[in-house]
């Protein structure tokens, strides 16, 4: 597993790589602020692989409105093998001090890069978020937007547009995560498919 910070405003933007300390049971996992800014944590998972029924994948793929593949099961038996990744941001706001952290790309199989600065969004506001593979846009991507608020969740689901981009309503407080699911054939000869899971999370006063 990796995780990096990305630091920028006052520290004049550098990364802090913290996978090392992850299989350090003693390492301190905190880190501790100097000065202010806008900081993006990163997270990338080990690959899981998995093997299941064509059934449960082509289920598995229903839940996550991807349609377009689900032809191809058929042809490959009773069992499908998959690899599985997720790629999780965290934006944090310390002070008043922003800059444009939040629009880094970083290349992943699958990315949520907002258009706009998550920390000046206020309730009511229309926004838009790009969905990238490997930097270029996706179309069609069903794209979760959940929010939590006062002990509620609220779930939305949209599909991307041809340029990448969803918009949806900030429509109250709390947090937010936007999630979304990528399957491709696989690049490794041991699974038949490859999972690509991003989510991207920010608070919203």
């Amino acid at each position: 597993e990796h995780v990096t910070i990305a630091v920028s405003g006052t520290h004049g933007g550098h990364t802090i790589d913290f996978t090392e300390t992850l299989s350090d049971p003693r390492a301190q996992r905190g880190w501790q602020v100097q000065g202010g800014g806008t900081f993006m944590i990163t997270f990338e998972s080990n690959t899981e692989t998995r093997e299941i029924t064509s059934e449960e994948f082509k289920n598995y793929l229903d839940e996550h409105g991807l349609y377009g593949i689900k032809s191809e099961i058929d042809s490959m038996g009773g069992y499908v093998s998959e690899a599985f990744t997720s790629y999780a941001k965290l934006l944090v706001q310390v002070g008043s001090q922003r800059d444009e952290t939040f629009s880094s790309i970083l290349g992943t199989p699958i990315e949520i890069v907002p258009l706009s600065n998550p920390q000046m969004y206020k309730v009511g506001d229309m926004v838009e978020f790009r969905i990238l593979a490997n930097k270029k846009p996706v179309f069609g991507a069903r794209v979760r937007v959940l929010n939590r608020h006062d002990n509620r969740v609220t779930e939305q689901n949209i599909f991307s547009q041809q340029d990448g981009v969803i918009e949806t309503r900030i429509s109250s407080g709390g947090a937010w995560m936007i999630s979304v699911l990528n399957v491709i054939p696989s690049t490794h000869i041991a699974t038949d498919w490859e999972s690509h899971r991003a989510s991207l999370v920010f608070g919203i006063q």
